[in-house]
């Protein structure tokens, strides 16, 4: 199977596990070469499983390409929804992959429940391989009649209160508008790029045109303590940012980085903290040490 430099370890760890796993690079723009994914899919793989948006640079990837290009040579496609869900429209009917992961708690709902789209042509054709009551509807000790896909895949009492709460975020997200998240991030991104610039900060991967407002920053010169920065501006300044790798090490190690300040921002995320947050970040600038 096929999967790309820039996936999260939950893309990367099942397939190095179980899987025979060849992973391509990014372009000098971020973005998934479609050359090189075009000549991996010459040796037949089964599967490419695809992130829709990086957790640590935003990218946003070409994906209508990549799941025609797969198509093209009869490769299954799954795309990891996570990232886009909250941000973008997703038209699964025009899109057609094989398979749509996306989880909750990126969407503003409850951690522990998550969402497994599987294109009808699959579901006669794939086993069922976990176990539990309510996916039958009939066993008597010697023969056992499962109930048909996809219902017969949900074993056990399923988390109901997640689901509800599930539900209700994708509710509020439809009540506010994808148009009015996209237009407000990207006035975000705009005003976040033009202080960076101004910034003893740069961004620590390249970046594509189309990406959401996530950004993974390293000093210009010198380096510092990422993780007492990131827990004095928790602490002193009430801004919550994430450090380390953001569960991407090959990522990282691709491009030769140990480590990034991740900045997000989402709906609730005022134009006024972007200065507000390189305010900051100058009073800490004691922090940068010379290499």
């Amino acid at each position: 199977m096929v999967n790309c430099i820039h996936e999260h370890h939950a893309n990367f760890l099942p397939w190095y596990a179980r899987a025979q796993l060849r992973t391509i690079p990014i372009d000098t723009n971020g973005l998934v070469d479609l050359a090189l994914l075009e000549a991996q899919l010459q040796h037949s793989p089964k599967l490419i499983s695809i992130s829709w948006a990086s957790n640590v640079t935003g990218n946003l990837q070409p994906i209508q390409d990549i799941v025609a290009l797969a198509h093209r040579y009869n490769c299954l496609v799954c795309i990891d929804g996570a990232q886009i869900v909250g941000h973008r429209t997703v038209d699964l009917g025009k899109l057609e992959p094989d398979f749509f992961v996306c989880s909750s708690h990126k969407m503003f709902g409850p951690t522990g429940a998550g969402l497994l789209y599987i294109h009808e042509k699959h579901l006669d054709t794939l086993p069922y391989t976990r176990f539990g009551g309510g996916m039958v509807n009939a066993f008597d000790g010697k023969h056992c009649q499962f109930k048909r896909a996809p219902l017969g895949f949900e074993p056990g009492t399923p988390a109901i209160e997640a689901i509800f709460g599930f539900a209700k975020a994708i509710a509020y997200i439809q009540s506010i508008g994808y148009e009015r998240i996209q237009q407000h991030c990207q006035q975000w991104s705009g005003a976040f790029m033009q202080q960076l610039e101004k910034s003893r900060w740069c961004l620590s991967f390249p970046r594509s045109a189309d990406a959401l407002a996530v950004f993974s920053l390293r000093p210009r010169q010198g380096h510092c303590d990422l993780s007492q920065l990131a827990r004095i501006l928790s602490d002193s300044y009430n801004i919550g940012v994430g450090e380390g790798q953001s569960c991407c090490g090959p990522l990282y190690a691709s491009f030769k980085q140990t480590s990034a300040l991740r900045v997000s921002a989402q709906i609730y995320n005022p134009l006024s903290e972007v200065e507000r947050f390189f305010a900051c970040l100058d009073e800490l600038s004691y922090m940068i040490m010379s290499d």
